[in-house]
């Protein structure tokens, strides 16, 4: 059984537990099926997938308000995912991909779609399913759902419900550097001057590397006599939240730090390492390292950075821990995890 087929097992199993939320009656629901599909929608946790990216798609149910004697409603509609067989009039059946490739687990009234790791032609991905009737007063209803393909170098999702951030998605490509000029062919020069001058392009190249990446916004830097790399993403901008694209700019700064360099897995949970990120508009913060425990709390990271590339001149790669923040006195508790691109400055 695959790792992702286990993730959706217990995604399945947690959400069965709530099929109808405290407050929703089954007159409610009745009126909602009343509607014969029209308050039915398919729905992803993230809408925006970058290469080999999973997302789970779910049916949601909308639920009408409540309304007073003159038929008025009173409050604001609500939302629940699908309930299941034996309250439903629908059987769900038929997911398939309609168009942009990919792949697609499915579990009945849940699935788990994985972005293709080419970007399709359209840069669109198109999910569908089929809510079959088990009552001849209700029509066949098909759901579409649409997903968009994003390739960034560095994408990083934070995931802090508590302050309500879900799915917020950063991204950034590698960007910096001097670019070094040509000798133009036509230069008329001596040989003597012409010969200098080459020399000293040649060496001003050799140094470029390091030059660029200590001027890239994303850096990686290692520490021989501690045996630490440090990993620094400066510019990190918002490209969606809950799913949905964001318009209004915020940044993210990242930074990781780990022992050992070059390909390899490192862990975050020891002593001296550690990750950090900030969104300083809003003044929020969120990290862990086994440094930072208090009395009270332990705030170790709980994974690992991966190097998957290491060709002298940058690095690729990928993470995953815990992380924590504060409520006024209350800690708090997310995750976050990412794919990554830096230049290299040693």
């Amino acid at each position: 059984m695959s790792i992702k087929t286990i993730i959706l097992f217990l995604y399945l199993s947690i959400s069965a537990l709530a099929q109808r939320p405290a407050g929703v009656t089954k007159q409610d629901l009745d009126k909602a099926f009343a509607e014969k599909g029209a308050r039915l929608s398919l729905r992803a946790d993230k809408d925006l997938l970058e290469s080999n990216e999973s997302t789970v798609l779910s049916i949601w149910l909308l639920i009408p308000p409540k309304t007073n004697a003159d038929d008025i409603p009173e409050g604001m509609p609500s939302e629940i995912k699908l309930p299941d067989t034996e309250i439903s009039p629908y059987r769900i059946t038929n997911w398939r991909i309609v168009e942009g490739g990919g792949n697609l687990i499915t579990e009945s009234l849940t699935a788990s779609y994985t972005a293709p790791s080419e970007a399709p032609e359209k840069k669109i991905m198109i999910v569908s399913v089929d809510c079959e009737p088990l009552s001849p007063n209700y029509p066949k209803v098909q759901l579409l759902k649409t997903l968009y393909f994003s390739r960034n170098e560095t994408a990083v999702v934070l995931n802090m419900p508590t302050m309500g951030i879900v799915n917020a998605k950063f991204v950034s490509n590698i960007s910096g550097g001097i670019k070094m000029p040509d000798i133009p062919a036509n230069l008329k020069l001596p040989p003597d001057v012409q010969a200098k001058l080459k020399a000293a392009q040649k060496m001003a190249q050799a140094q470029k590397s390091e030059t660029n990446a200590l001027m890239s916004n994303n850096m990686a830097i290692y520490n021989a006599k501690e045996n630490i790399t440090a990993v620094r993403f400066s510019d990190l901008g918002i490209q969606a939240m809950d799913g949905n694209l964001q318009t209004i700019p915020r940044m993210g700064i990242l930074g990781i730090s780990f022992k050992g360099k070059g390909q390899g897995s490192y862990s975050l949970i020891g002593k001296d390492v550690g990750l950090v990120f900030a969104i300083p508009s809003e003044q929020n913060a969120f990290g862990c390292s086994k440094d930072a425990k208090d009395n009270d709390h332990d705030f170790s990271c709980t994974g690992n950075v991966v190097i998957t590339k290491d060709d002298g001149k940058s690095i690729e790669g990928y993470f995953a821990t815990k992380v924590f923040s504060a409520v006024g006195k209350e800690v708090v508790v997310g995750s976050i995890y990412g794919k990554f691109s830096a230049l290299k400055a040693n």
